[in-house]
């Protein structure tokens, strides 16, 4: 009996440990267990109900979303927490409705975080998702059946920032309505129709067009391409690739058929030679809430939302001016221009205006044979100095008197001297040298400094040159002459 008392204490004491281990040492759950919601960007009017469609993975049974909206200077605006029961479904959508009335215009954040229950405790996702609201005073017709004319005007008074599901990461999607330059092509959203004047303009083109379903709506739009390659592009090579609010890709294979007034215009029908520009039509199906679908051309996303082409102009914006500064003579300046004081778009753009460069006088000579200029631009107080140029100096001319030959015989008995008696035109100092002589009679010839030479007693036959040199001396160049005294 005891020995059945210990087992049983034994089996119990074991599992009290173990649940004891699961309640104080709970297993951690790796991040990718608790995949994040996501949801795209909104853009809607001030006083319009903004919606903010989030798409997430159930990853356990009792989950809740909180969504927290924040303005631009991360001030809490409001919030809600939605708790879900799951049966572990594929995908979720769950969306969030804010009344923007009384708010004022700007980028708002909503952050969603997501809690889980797991073992027997709420845990908290280490990550949050963030998409924006983008609330403006004149975003019309994004949810109506107007027909809007895109132009080619920039929009930065609305961020232009997208979220796909399908890379779940930020990224610039530039505005559709501009002309966006490809290295082969370039393309614009030139016109867009939603809602039921879409849908009538889809149905009176084919009867074989499906009517909207409950829940969707058609966005019909008119392309303008442009062929910059060196072959024949087709349309349906560049608008393939839509996206719904939800990052799911539509497919082009929804589009409607034309055989109205846009026949042979859809894509699938027109091709662009090189050098021209064409226009095309296409219609996909969305679903009915404020997100807007968006392109991806050469991985490059473009906004078709219709704010993109609101006509932006210095009524529109708050423009305040800036101030241009004047070219000096070395730096560039400014000319006037303007900027909006909210959103700091370029209104007016300020040109360069090129540095002057400086205009000097004609000079002032100084004593010490420098030359001194002046800018004479108003306002430049620069100066520089130039070493005066040297006037080009003359040829000195050295002359002398005829020299004569001397016999070696008469040399034998007595020394000969006579003066060279030479002349610089310049009046130069002169100078005067043995240069050259016979093999072994260096010591049998000499010049003084008056130009005296003597040929000593013994000097034998072969020339002697004396080199006579001038000094420069005023406007004279330096000279020399060589004179050759021949013995027989």
């Amino acid at each position: 009996m005891k020995r059945v008392w210990k087992s049983f204490v034994s089996i119990m004491l074991t599992m009290f440990l173990l649940v004891g281990s699961f309640a104080v040492c709970p297993e951690t759950v790796e991040a990718a267990s608790y995949p994040l919601a996501i949801a795209s960007d909104v853009y809607a009017s001030v006083g319009e109900t903004a919606y903010i469609v989030y798409q997430y993975s159930p990853a356990f049974k009792n989950e809740e979303l909180i969504v927290e909206i924040y303005d631009s200077s991360n001030n809490y605006i409001g919030g809600v927490t939605r708790a879900f029961y799951n049966q572990y479904t594929t995908i979720k959508y769950y969306t969030v409705t804010w009344d923007t009335a009384g708010k004022a215009a700007g980028t708002y954040k909503a952050v969603v975080t997501k809690r889980f229950y797991s073992y027997y405790q709420w845990n908290t996702a280490p990550t949050t998702s963030t998409s924006y609201i983008y609330l403006t005073n004149d975003l019309a017709g994004v949810k109506g059946d107007n027909l809007y004319n895109g132009n080619d005007t920039s929009f930065s008074c609305v961020q232009n920032g997208v979220q796909t599901a399908e890379n779940n990461y930020m990224c610039n999607a530039m505005s559709a309505w501009r002309t966006t330059s490809f290295p082969d092509y370039n393309v614009q959203l030139k016109e867009l129709y939603t809602g039921e004047t879409a849908n009538t303009i889809v149905k009176s083109e084919n009867m074989y067009n499906p009517t909207a379903p409950v829940g969707m709506q058609w966005y019909l739009m008119k392309w303008e391409i442009t062929n910059k390659s060196a072959g024949t592009l087709r349309a349906s090579d560049v608008l393939k690739t839509f996206y719904k609010y939800s990052g799911a890709r539509v497919s082009v294979a929804d589009t409607p058929s034309f055989m109205g007034d846009r026949e042979n215009q859809d894509i699938y029908s027109v091709t662009i030679e090189p050098g021209l520009t064409e226009e095309t039509w296409i219609g996909i199906l969305v679903p009915l809430c404020q997100q807007v679908p968006y392109i991806k051309i050469n991985n490059t996303y473009l906004n078709i939302n219709p704010a993109y082409a609101a006509t932006r102009n210095t009524t529109t914006h708050k423009a305040v001016k800036d101030t241009g500064v004047l070219a000096t003579c070395t730096v560039d300046g400014l000319t006037d221009g303007e900027h909006c004081s909210s959103c700091g778009q370029i209104v007016t753009p300020q040109t360069v205006i090129k540095a002057i460069g400086h205009e000097w006088d004609d000079g002032t000579l100084t004593g010490d044979g420098y030359i001194v200029y002046k800018c004479m631009n108003i306002g430049c107080t620069e100066i520089k100095k130039a070493k005066a140029p040297v006037s080009a100096k003359k040829a000195q001319k050295i002359t002398t008197a005829k020299m004569k030959s001397y016999k070696a015989s008469s040399l034998k008995k007595k020394s000969v001297s006579f003066n060279l008696k030479a002349k610089a035109s310049g009046n130069g100092k002169l100078t005067y040298k043995v240069t050259k002589y016979p093999k072994g009679m260096k010591k049998f010839v000499t010049v003084n400094k008056n130009g005296k030479v003597t040929l000593k007693m013994g000097a034998k036959r072969g020339a002697y040159k004396i080199t006579i040199k001038a000094a420069a001396k005023g406007k004279y160049k330096a000279a020399s002459k060589v004179v050759t005294i021949q013995v027989k």
